[in-house]
């Protein structure tokens, strides 16, 4: 037998090549006549095996038998007939029929939208455009009229939005692309009508200012459906297995090792090749990378793929692909390779609210804070693709400011109020929505927690991000170590000085007030090396220490064959901050001991991102007691930089002065501190976490004061 990995190789190729050839819209397919179906049904469910209703059960030993369900893929046809759109527009008339799409849209209320009533017919598709109110209950209500329609929305990767095909909607021809006109060549119904609402059509795409308030209904829209169709596009040569395969396959096949059924013939072979080709080919659909298709997922009540005509729920396919792929791997490999999309797991978690609509949905004990969440949702974006970077922000909001979030993060506010209050404006660019991220986290939680997370800032990209900003284009690694530390006096309805409202239309700026702890450092130290702590409870140290020692567990010392435990000593992290609270500043230290910290942000602690810092204390009453700390500051800190506490933080920032601007300063980021031996780390801490220090406040010159900070 020729052997498998050459043949699966050769069979992607191949499969590669006849991709291709259905991509290009100029080689239209022979007519092909759909299989006669029942009214309105224009699909063929294949989930007749539901995981759920499997035994989810470990064999103990192998089946000897050969698998029945792959008796039943090597009988079925490889190939299955598709579909492609008949009336394609040839180049030189595409201007003609794009200019005629503004025609067909008459302006909407804020608290409206569009419905498509797909007609049915054999020859072209033809629709026509409803203006609907999103009413409260099931569907949507037909403008002026009593009646309320119930839809399905549909769930698509655009793919190249080149209008190369015309469709008829309400009696003139229109461009659309070639994706979403083959995808309405297989939804359209065999009789009758059925509503569908599709973004494309439904938003009139070239009117910024209605796109911006769809987009805020866009999740509304999807939770109302009656369902949710996700198009992942045509069959392709290997498909009629496939969708055997996905009928017929059940858990326990799990635990068949196929390999020793390679050699009852080249019918096996064959047929797992053209599985595995399958795989390869319906998985790499962009449907599973789009960033818009998140918040459609995470809406959605029920979830159909559609191949073709075949249609499946999403938790059985998720199932039954995750089997297949486990048994092409036992059978084939090392010939194969992962074919599951890197996005497959948050589609999982995030499908159905996260859940929350599901009757086993448990809430969690320790749930993030309402920034923690924001991080969470945008930095898994970088997973996703997008044609417009704008859209790796408003294409989460759906998922951000949802009414169910309150059952997976912390709420600072009313949820209907945190969904209205972001702004959407597609005549801002990227650099300005992701500032206005950070302007929305600090205005409607009233923390300045969006500032305290510890990340390598040496790089921002784009270059005209401000210094204050964060890319949420990359996937970067940052942490925010206090989320999780109870502190009754910070946060919103909190007794002292919250941040200033910021202002979404200065571009560029962070408004902030505070005080500041140090004019300029004294020293740095890249090394990071501690001297031998003047300890009285225990001298035994070292001489000298790092901190990336101090990290590690105790050294061993090997002398005159006696090993011997040379003790680190003990240490912990400390976070300062300054509050204003009337004529007092309280200020107040949080500790982590070492135990307690997260070996992750230690490590990034100890490593290259940030260096140590000494700064000297005031002489008079007003002393923060900082001299006898490590500080710890990003690694682009410079002598002259200075120290700084912002009301509404809950850590130190680093700051450096913009020469001939007054009070103005680029961020450097946040710092924290070592306490190093035993009479230092009680020093900065009670008994509980928490150390607090009332300051009282002075007009004398050269006292401590409250100033603005403009951040650029």
């Amino acid at each position: 037998m020729l052997n498998l990995g050459k043949r699966i190789r050769r069979a992607n190729r191949a499969q590669n090549n006849q991709a291709e050839n259905r991509a290009n819209p100029t080689v239209a397919a022979k007519g092909v006549t759909a299989p006669v179906l029942s009214n309105n049904a224009s699909t063929v469910n294949i989930d007749s095996n539901s995981p759920a209703e499997e035994k989810d059960e470990e064999c103990d030993t192998e089946t000897s038998a050969f698998p029945e369900w792959l008796e039943e893929v090597i009988k079925c046809p490889k190939d299955i007939e598709f579909l492609q759109p008949n009336r394609i527009v040839e180049e030189k008339s595409r201007k003609s029929i794009v200019s005629s799409t503004p025609s067909i849209y008459a302006s909407l209320k804020p608290w409206q939208t569009r419905l498509l009533e797909l007609h049915a017919g054999k020859s072209g598709v033809s629709c026509t455009l409803i203006d609907v109110d999103i009413i409260d209950g099931h569907g949507l209500g037909v403008v002026e009229t009593s009646e309320v329609v119930h839809y399905e929305a549909l769930s698509y990767a655009w793919g190249d939005p080149t209008p190369v095909c015309s469709i008829q909607c309400n009696g003139v021809d229109i461009g659309i692309a070639l994706e979403l006109a083959t995808a309405l060549e297989y939804l359209r119904p065999q009789a009758g009508k059925r509503y569908l609402w599709v973004d494309a059509l439904c938003i009139n795409q070239g009117d910024l200012p209605e796109k911006a308030r769809q987009v805020k209904n866009m999740l509304r829209i999807f939770e109302k459906a009656d369902s949710v169709i996700a198009w992942l596009g045509v069959p392709c040569s290997s498909s009629g297995k496939f969708f055997c395969a996905m009928r017929h396959v059940e858990y326990s096949t799990r635990h068949v090792n196929l390999r020793k059924f390679e050699g009852s013939g080249q019918q096996t072979s064959d047929a797992l090749i053209s599985l595995n080709a399958a795989l390869h080919s319906h998985l790499a659909s962009t449907w599973f990378v789009r960033t818009w298709i998140r918040q459609e997922v995470f809406a959605a009540k029920i979830l159909f793929i559609q191949i073709g005509w075949q249609k499946i729920r999403f938790e059985d396919f998720i199932h039954k692909v995750e089997l297949l792929e486990d048994i092409i791997k036992s059978a084939l490999s090392p010939t194969t390779w992962n074919v599951i999309p890197p996005t497959w797991g948050v589609y999982q978690s995030e499908y159905q609210h996260r859940g929350t609509d599901q009757p086993n949905f448990k809430l969690g004990v320790n749930l993030p804070s309402y920034v923690d969440y924001w991080r969470m949702v945008l930095r898994s974006g970088a997973l996703f693709q997008v044609s417009d970077e704008r859209d790796r922000i408003y294409g989460a909001l759906g998922l951000l400011t949802s009414a169910s979030v309150r059952f997976f993060a912390h709420l600072p506010a009313d949820p209907q109020l945190l969904a209205s209050t972001f702004p959407i404006d597609y005549n801002k660019k990227f650099t300005e929505v992701c500032e206005d991220v950070t302007k929305y986290l600090i205005n409607t939680t009233t923390t300045l927690e969006m500032l305290d997370i510890f990340g390598d800032r040496t790089r921002l990209e784009p270059s005209n991000l401000p210094s204050w900003g964060t890319d949420w284009g990359r996937n970067k690694q940052d942490f925010n170590p206090l989320s999780f530390i109870k502190d009754q006096n910070y946060g919103w309805g909190n007794l002292f000085t919250g941040p200033l409202k910021q202002d979404y239309t200065e571009t560029g700026k962070l408004k902030l007030r505070g005080v500041t702890i140090a004019g300029r450092l004294t020293n740095l130290d890249i090394k990071k090396e501690i001297l031998h702590p003047r300890d009285r409870f225990s001298p035994n140290y070292r001489k000298s220490i790092t901190l990336q020692d101090i990290m590690r567990s105790p050294t061993r010392k090997v002398s005159g064959g006696l090993v011997n435990e040379i003790q680190n000593p003990p240490f912990s992290i400390v976070f300062t901050r300054v509050d204003e609270n009337q004529k007092v500043f309280v200020k107040t230290n949080i500790t982590i001991k070492s135990q307690d910290l997260d070996s992750s942000f230690a490590n990034f602690l100890a490593g290259s991102s940030y260096v140590f810092a000494y700064v000297e204390d005031r002489s008079d009453e007003s002393s923060f007691d900082m001299a006898d700390l490590h500080l710890l500051v990003p690694r682009t800190a410079s002598l002259y930089d200075i120290v700084v506490s912002f009301f509404g933080s809950r850590c130190l920032h680093l700051l450096r002065v913009v020469p001939h601007l007054s009070n103005t300063y680029i961020y450097l980021g946040p710092v924290a501190a070592v306490a190093c031996g035993l009479e230092y780390t009680l020093k900065y801490a009670a008994r509980g976490s928490a150390f607090t220090k009332s300051i009282p406040q002075s007009t004398a010159p050269g006292s401590l004061k409250t100033e603005e900070f403009i951040l650029v």
